[in-house]
């Protein structure tokens, strides 16, 4: 059987944080597909640090084998400003393992992400990355149904401006992340509202085979095969089987 609860972050961390998930399971090798969603993933079981799930246009594929594990879901730019500000991160993070795990505590893991990563960091952040933050606040608001020349046109920077910082502080494209979250705006109606089927496309698809190809890019699988699938989805999107 495997268990994911995910917890969304509504403090003082949620400039960094989208959520904390727990995902546990008694059985071995069980897989969980991570859908595009412009984050990266930093994952701990109560062992050992397991790394991360860079953001990607592609699914990402994680094992868990009858172990728990807590994946912190980080906002986009998040993982930059921590690469840039604080080397020591990860292995500061290794402190929330014995205590966190045998409660599973959402507050102990915010406390602890608080008190080691984030104290005396927020004036740096606001500094470094004002302008990436509000952009991408703007995209999801908008839930990517946006052209990048309306970022150009809200934010009074150029299209270059754009593209140069936010593939510098995000790894990413704005384009990409603007598809991205496109991409999870229709998962969410479509699943989660039950208000369209799945040969109904939105209207800022031309046609179905432009929303056809542009699903399959990130999910690997036509609409329909998504929608048949019975799956358990979160915020994030995670195909469980």
């Amino acid at each position: 059987m495997l268990d994911c609860i995910e917890f969304k972050i509504r403090n003082y961390l949620d400039k960094y944080l989208y959520s904390v998930i727990f995902v546990s399971t008694d059985k071995i090798n069980q897989k969980i597909t991570i859908y595009p969603d412009g984050c990266d993933y930093m994952i701990f079981s109560s062992t050992k640090y397991h790394g991360l799930i860079k953001k990607s246009v592609n699914p990402q594929e994680l094992s868990v084998d009858n172990e728990d594990l807590i994946l912190l879901r980080l906002k986009p730019y998040t993982l930059h400003f921590l690469e840039n500000h604080n080397e020591k991160y990860f292995e500061s993070l290794n402190t929330i393992l014995d205590a966190v795990f045998e409660t599973k505590s959402v507050m102990k893991i915010i406390a602890v992400l608080n008190h080691y990563l984030f104290e005396n960091l927020d004036h740096k952040f606001e500094k470094h990355l004002s302008v990436e933050k509000e952009i991408v606040d703007y995209i999801n608001f908008h839930q990517g149904n946006i052209l990048i020349q309306d970022i150009e046109a809200n934010f009074s920077v150029n299209v270059r401006t754009v593209q140069r910082r936010f593939n510098k502080s995000m790894s990413i494209s704005p384009k990409e992340y603007v598809d991205i979250i496109r991409f999870q705006s229709e998962i969410v109606k479509l699943n989660f509202l039950k208000l369209k089927k799945h040969n109904e496309y939105p209207e800022w698809f031309k046609d179905y085979s432009h929303y056809y190809k542009f699903f399959k890019k990130f999910s690997n699988k036509t609409p329909k095969k998504f929608f048949q699938t019975k799956e358990t989805h979160f915020n994030s999107v995670y195909d469980i089987y």
